[in-house]
């Protein structure tokens, strides 16, 4: 594991600055070349009442239909030259350094800017929207509760969270984390629930994260964990909205990252683990059942391994006659210790149930029966 450290706010202040923080002037040739003058990077000229503009934008990000239809020929047929007034229903963002022109660029926008003598540029929103559509979560599985899940858009995730958390007090707080590829998170709480205390350490430990890139959520993880050598989880991971509105109702905070389908509760406690949107949607009676269920099955999983050790091996008297001469007839073909058994069925187990996830689903099933055999002999 990979440990990331955090550090201060005036710390972060200190750092030097980066490729995209310099001091050029603002231009459309400085900015081509912060972004190493990339193929994808298309320019277009228009002419509007005299004034040549420049358009820049990233092909693969952007929507050349909505582009055309909602900024060019809007553009083309404008009376004068004041954009804002023109495009007032477009969301417009006024900017006058390369940095922030390259990282609207990076998200998705297109960059109006004069071609002579310009201090300032306009950047317009033409994002393309080609992620996945809200569809069944692939792995938590609900029988009674809702199954829509989460997918890897930012802004579809806080829809499926605000649909289902529909109070006054349901905040939510951007941040911008990765120094040289920024990626997007959301902190997510309901104002009169959550415990003030909690909200603030959870804020300065996102702000205070210095890395150049988010590759996964598990930076994030490695930044905000209280105990970062624990072998217990500290946050909760779900695909569900329905399980991630439940918690928020219950004054837990979410944080939602983009590109993942997943939402992180925090802070997890050991209860939550063993709760189901099913659950809610029962009788308290039997919705009970179940998490007892659960834990008692977790129980067993942690005890009966060392149980089978400890009996076969020191304490034959607790289990009965007939039963001692089956596992003495059983374990007299075993070369090694029973724990050595143990200890080598459970890396065969681990090891079966990773080769099953990573192989092609037309191996995987073929394989699963043989680990099956294999596991049972």
């Amino acid at each position: 594991m990979i440990f990331r450290k955090r550090i201060s706010k005036k710390e972060h202040e200190n750092l030097p600055l980066n490729n995209w923080e310099n001091l050029q002037p603002f231009s459309i040739e400085n900015i081509k070349k912060q972004m190493n003058h990339t193929e994808d990077l298309k320019d277009r000229e228009i002419h509007i009442n005299g004034v040549s503009y420049i358009i820049l934008y990233l092909s693969p990000l952007v929507d050349q239909e909505k582009l055309e239809s909602k900024v060019i020929k809007p553009l083309i047929k404008m009376e004068n030259n004041d954009i804002l007034n023109e495009l007032y229903s477009k969301d417009i963002k006024i900017i006058s350094n390369n940095e922030k022109a390259v990282r609207g660029l990076l998200d998705g926008n297109c960059l109006l800017i004069k071609k002579e003598d310009s201090q300032e540029g306009f950047l317009l929103d033409v994002k393309a929207s080609m992620g996945r559509e809200v569809s069944e979560a692939l792995i938590e599985k609900a029988m009674l509760g809702a199954h829509e899940g989460f997918v890897e858009s930012l802004n579809k995730n806080i829809y499926l969270l605000r649909n289902r958390v529909k109070m006054p007090g349901f905040t939510v707080k951007k941040y911008s984390l990765g120094t040289k590829s920024p990626t997007d998170a959301c902190l997510l709480y309901v104002d009169q629930l959550v415990d003030p205390e909690i909200l603030n350490t959870v804020e300065k430990r996102l702000t205070s994260i210095s890395l150049d890139f988010i590759r996964s959520p598990g930076d994030i993880q490695d930044c905000i964990e209280e105990q970062t050598f624990s072998p217990f989880p500290q946050l909760l991971d779900t695909e569900l909205p329905e399980r991630a509105a439940c918690n928020l109702k219950d004054g837990k905070i979410a944080i939602v990252i983009d590109g993942s389908p997943k939402a992180y509760i925090l802070p997890a406690t050991f209860t939550i683990f063993f709760q189901s949107p099913d659950d809610y949607a029962s009788r308290w009676e039997l919705g009970s059942f179940f998490r007892l269920l659960r834990l008692t099955g977790y129980i067993n999983a942690l005890i009966l391994p060392a149980l089978y050790v400890a009996i076969v091996t020191f304490h034959y008297e607790v289990i009965p006659t007939e039963l001692v001469y089956s596992f003495q007839s059983t374990l007299s073909f075993v070369p090694v210790k029973p724990i050595i058994e143990l200890l080598g069925m459970q890396f065969t187990f681990e090891l079966l149930r990773e080769a099953s996830i990573r192989l092609p689903a037309s191996i995987a099933s073929t394989f699963g029966i043989v680990g099956a055999l294999v596991v049972g002999t």
